[in-house]
C-alpha cells in the first residue's frame, strides 16, 4: 500500500529545499538557540526536544557545518573566528528526517580574549580574560617560572597570534633577555628555553611578533640593537636571523611588522630615526629614509593595518608625529591634524584602521579619527590620574577596546 505524503512549505534559500513529509516523519523544529562556544571555532546550539525523535541534526550557513547528536545542545566544530553563522536543526525517527527550521539567531564565534601587562615589579607580566561585554575577567596565575630580575624587567610585551604565547623583554641591564611563555585559555603555561643568541643583559625596548606568529623582532639597548628570530608553536626560538646589512643606528625603542610581514620597521634614538628593512627569511636591504625627516628621536612607530601608512611618534619638536603614506617605501607625509597633540609618545592605530590613539608625553591619550588622513580629534580621556606614568598602548581585536599599561 502507498504511503501517504504532506507537502511542506519552502525552506530559507541557502538551506535544503522542502520535499515530500512521510505520515510519522518528524514535525519542523522550533527555533534553536546559538550560543558562542568561547574557542573562535565553535558554536554551541540548543533546541528544544522533539517527542519521538531519535536523532537532531545541526546545520550552519554559511559553510554548512553539521552536528548530530541525540540531546541538547550540540556543538557545531570547525567554524572561522569572526564570522557571522546562523544555524537550523531537523530532527529523525523511525520513519525519516523531517524539515529543518528556520534559522537561528546570528552568533560570531570570537578566539579567547585576554589583556596581558608587563611591568618593573614581580611578577613582571601579568594575564587577565577579557569580554568585550563586561570588561576584566578573573586574573590568571602567574608563571611558575618568573622572568629573570636582575635590576629590572617586564619593559617589552608581545602577544602571539591567536593567544599561544607571551614575550617578555627587560626593562633595564643586567636582566636575562628575552623570554617567552606557552600561554592558552587556562593561563601560563612552561617557560620556552632562551635563544641560542640570547639578547643577554640589554634593555628590550620593543618585541612584536609578526601576524603569522612565525617570526618575532626584538628592539635591544647594545649593538646590533635589533634581534630577529624564527618562531615555532611547541619549540620557540629558532636559529638567530643574521643582522641587517645596514646597522640601525642605536637601539630600538619600538618594532613593527607590515601587513604581509614582507617588511619591519623599528624606531631608534639617533637619526634618521625610523629604520624599515625588507624581511623574508631574515634582513634584507633598508629602505631609503622619508624625504621629510623625523626631527627628533622617535619613541614609537607602527603600520597602520592596511599596510598604507606608517605613523612614527616622537617627543620634543612640533607636530609630534609623522604619519607618512606607504607603498614600496617612505612616500609623502600626510598633513598634520588640525589639533596637534602636546609631545608623542606612542602610536596604536585600532586594527580596523579608522582610529588612531596617541600617548602623549603628557602622559594623557588622545585620538584622532582616521580615514586617509587625519579626521576630527576625538574628546580627551578624563580618567588618567595626575601623574601617571603610560608606557605602552594597545587595541583589543574587534577595534572596540583600548588598554595602556601604566606606573
Amino acid at each position: 500500500m502507498a504511503v501517504s505524503r504532506v507537502k511542506t512549505s519552502s525552506i530559507l534559500q541557502g538551506f535544503p529545499k522542502s520535499r515530500s513529509l512521510l505520515v510519522g516523519q518528524p514535525a519542523k523544529m522550533a527555533v534553536p538557540t546559538a550560543t558562542d562556544g568561547g574557542t573562535g571555532t565553535t558554536v554551541s546550539v540548543a533546541f528544544t526536544a522533539q517527542s519521538g525523535a531519535t536523532s537532531y541534526t545541526v546545520l550552519s550557513t554559511p559553510g554548512s557545518f553539521t552536528a548530530t547528536g541525540s540531546s541538547s545542545p550540540l556543538t557545531v566544530t570547525g567554524l572561522t573566528s569572526g564570522t557571522a553563522y546562523t544555524f537550523q536543526i531537523s530532527a529523525t525517527n523511525s520513519v525519516g528526517t523531517g524539515p529543518y527550521s528556520a534559522a537561528s539567531n546570528s552568533v560570531t564565534p570570537l578566539a579567547p580574549q585576554y589583556y596581558a601587562s608587563s611591568m618593573t615589579q614581580s611578577p613582571y607580566v601579568n594575564a587577565w580574560s577579557w569580554s568585550t561585554s563586561t570588561g576584566f575577567g578573573s586574573k590568571f596565575a602567574d608563571p611558575s617560572t618568573l622572568p629573570a630580575t636582575g635590576t629590572g624587567n617586564g619593559r617589552s610585551l608581545a602577544v602571539r597570534t591567536g593567544n599561544s604565547a607571551i614575550a617578555v623583554g627587560p626593562n633595564f641591564s643586567g636582566a636575562s633577555g628575552i623570554e617567552a611563555y606557552l600561554f592558552s585559555g587556562s593561563g601560563f603555561g612552561s617557560k620556552y628555553a632562551a635563544p641560542a643568541s640570547q639578547t643577554g643583559q640589554v634593555s628590550s625596548y620593543g618585541t612584536n611578533w609578526n601576524a603569522a606568529g612565525d617570526q618575532i623582532a626584538i628592539g635591544v639597548g647594545a649593538s646590533p640593537y635589533v634581534y630577529a628570530y624564527p618562531w615555532t608553536v611547541g619549540s620557540g626560538f629558532g636559529t638567530r636571523y643574521s643582522n641587517p646589512g645596514t646597522a640601525l643606528p642605536n637601539f630600538g625603542d619600538s618594532t613593527s611588522w607590515r601587513l604581509g610581514d614582507g617588511q619591519v620597521a623599528f624606531a631608534a634614538v639617533v637619526s634618521p630615526y625610523v629604520s624599515v628593512y625588507n624581511f623574508s627569511s631574515g634582513f634584507g636591504s633598508k629602505y631609503s629614509n622619508p624625504s621629510t625627516a623625523i626631527p627628533q628621536v622617535s619613541d614609537g612607530l607602527q603600520f597602520h593595518p592596511n599596510g598604507n601608512y606608517i605613523g612614527c611618534a616622537y617627543r620634543t619638536d612640533s607636530p609630534y608625529i609623522n604619519v607618512y603614506n606607504w607603498s614600496s617605501g617612505f612616500g609623502s607625509k600626510v598633513a598634520d591634524p588640525a589639533t596637534l597633540p602636546t609631545g608623542c609618545a606612542k602610536v596604536a592605530w585600532s586594527p580596523l584602521g579608522t582610529t588612531l590613539v596617541i600617548k602623549e608625553s603628557a602622559d594623557r591619550l588622545q585620538a584622532y579619527a582616521w580615514s586617509s588622513g587625519f579626521g576630527t580629534k576625538y574628546a580627551d580621556h578624563s580618567a588618567l590620574n595626575s601623574g601617571t606614568f603610560i608606557n605602552e598602548v594597545s587595541w583589543n581585536a574587534n577595534s572596540d577596546v583600548v588598554g595602556f599599561s601604566a606606573q
